[in-house]
C-alpha cells in the first residue's frame, strides 16, 4: 500500500477468515505482539517500518481505542483516550513514523453516516493507511478509490497465504518444534485446506493440552479433525441457499465416500445415489453437479471424456468418521466392492449429522 490509495477493504461472509487475517496482520506487526512470537516466526515475518493500531465498534470507541494505543509519546500522551477526532488527527501527524490502522467488527447500526468524517479525517493525514474488514454486502462505503479484497474471490496464489498461516499457528501452538516438522504439519493441513482461509480458521480454537506442549504429531492429529468439521460445515452452509434439504444429505454422502479414499473421484450418479436416502428429498445428478460448483476449492469438477457424466474429485477435507449400518452410503459403498453383509449399530453418522450428535 506505498503507492495509491491509502485504504484497502478486505470483505468476506461469516467465517470466510476475514477476522483472522486483519488479526494475523495486526499480531507480526505490533511490537508487543511479536515479542510474544517465537523467534523462527520473527524471521518468516520481518518486522514492518509501521506503527500499527487495531479498533473495533462505533466511530468513537475506534477513535478512543486508537488514540489510546498510539498517544505514548510524551508529547501526545495526554491524549491517550480521547474520542474526538481532531485529537486522532493530532496523534496521527505527530506520530514517529508511518502508522497503519486495522478496523474490524465495525459498528454499523446507525448506517455508513457517521463514519464518513473519520474516513476523510484518515485521508487527510499524509502517511497513514487503512486497512478496512467489511461483512459482504455491507451498507458501509468508504470513500475515494480503495483496493478492495474479498476472499472468496481469491485464486489459487491464496494457497501459499493459507499455507503460511498455518505454519504460524503451527509454531504458536508447538513453540518447541522444528522447521522441518513445521513445515511438514502445515504441508499436511493445507492439503486438507486448500486456499480456504474459512477452513484454515479452524485451527485457532484448538484446546491446549493438559499436560503442555503437544508434540508436532498431537497438534497434527487435532488439527485435521478441527479442519475437516469446519469444511463439512462449510460445504453445508454453500449448498443450503441454492439446495435447500438436500444440501445435507449431499455433503454427508461425499463425506462417507471420502472416508474410504481420501482423494476420491466418483460418477455424478453414484454421489446422488448415496444422497438419496429412502425417506429424504430426492437428489438428481444435476444437484451434485451443482453442489460441486458451489464447495469450490472444496470439490473438483472433471468432465470424463467420452461418458455422459462428470468425475467429482473431493478433497480429504470433508473426509469424516462413518458408523457401519446399512443405511450409510459409507456402508452400500463398501458392500457395493466387497459383497460383506451388512453390520449393525446403535447409531447412523448419516441420520445424525455432524455436530448434532
Amino acid at each position: 500500500m506505498s503507492d495509491g490509495d491509502p485504504v484497502a477493504v478486505v470483505t468476506g461472509g461469516p467465517g470466510s477468515g476475514k477476522s483472522a487475517l486483519l488479526g494475523h496482520l495486526v499480531l507480526t506487526t505490533d511490537e508487543d505482539g511479536r515479542r510474544a512470537l517465537p523467534g523462527a516466526v520473527r524471521l518468516d515475518w520481518p518486522a514492518l517500518p509501521v506503527t500499527i493500531a487495531a479498533g473495533q465498534g462505533d466511530p468513537s470507541r475506534v477513535t478512543g481505542m486508537l488514540t489510546r494505543n498510539l498517544a505514548r509519546a510524551d508529547d501526545v500522551a495526554g491524549l491517550a483516550g480521547s474520542a474526538d477526532l481532531a485529537d486522532l488527527a493530532e496523534v496521527l501527524r505527530l506520530a514517529h513514523q508511518p502508522v497503519g490502522i486495522v478496523l474490524d467488527d465495525l459498528d454499523e447500526a446507525a448506517g455508513p453516516q457517521p463514519w464518513a468524517p473519520f474516513f476523510d479525517m484518515v485521508r487527510s493525514v499524509p502517511g497513514v493507511r487503512l486497512v478496512v474488514g467489511l461483512p459482504r454486502g455491507s451498507a458501509m462505503r468508504v470513500p475515494g478509490s480503495p483496493r478492495v479484497c474479498d476472499l472468496a474471490d481469491l485464486d489459487d496464489s491464496a494457497g501459499q497465504d493459507v499455507r503460511d498461516y498455518l505454519g504460524l499457528q503451527v509454531r504458536l501452538a508447538v513453540p518447541g518444534a522444528r522447521d522441518e516438522e513445521v513445515r511438514r504439519v502445515a504441508g499436511v493441513l493445507a492439503g486438507h485446506t486448500g486456499p480456504e482461509f474459512e477452513v484454515a480458521v479452524a485451527v485457532t480454537g484448538l484446546p491446549r493440552p493438559a499436560g503442555g506442549e503437544p508434540s508436532a504429531d498431537e497438534y497434527l492429529a487435532e488439527a485435521i479433525g478441527a479442519v475437516d468439521r469446519a469444511a463439512h460445515r462449510v460445504c453445508r452452509a454453500r449448498l443450503a441457499a441454492a439446495l435447500g434439504d438436500r444440501a445435507g444429505p449431499i455433503v454427508s454422502a461425499l463425506s462417507a465416500l471420502c472416508s474410504l479414499d481420501g482423494a476420491v473421484a466418483l460418477p455424478e450418479e453414484e454421489w446422488a445415489a448415496a444422497a438419496s436416502a429412502p425417506d429424504g428429498p430426492p437428489v438428481e445428478a444435476a444437484d451434485v453437479a451443482a453442489a460441486a460448483r458451489l464447495m469450490g476449492s472444496l470439490a473438483e469438477n472433471r468432465p470424463t471424456a467420452g461418458a455422459r457424466a462428470s468425475a467429482i474429485r473431493a478433497r480429504a477435507v470433508i473426509r469424516s468418521p462413518m458408523c457401519s449400518c446399512s443405511d450409510c452410503p459409507r456402508w452400500l459403498t463398501r458392500a457395493r466392492r466387497t459383497g460383506a453383509p451388512p453390520t449393525p449399530a446403535s447409531w447412523c453418522w448419516w441420520r445424525t449429522p455432524p455436530g448434532s450428535a
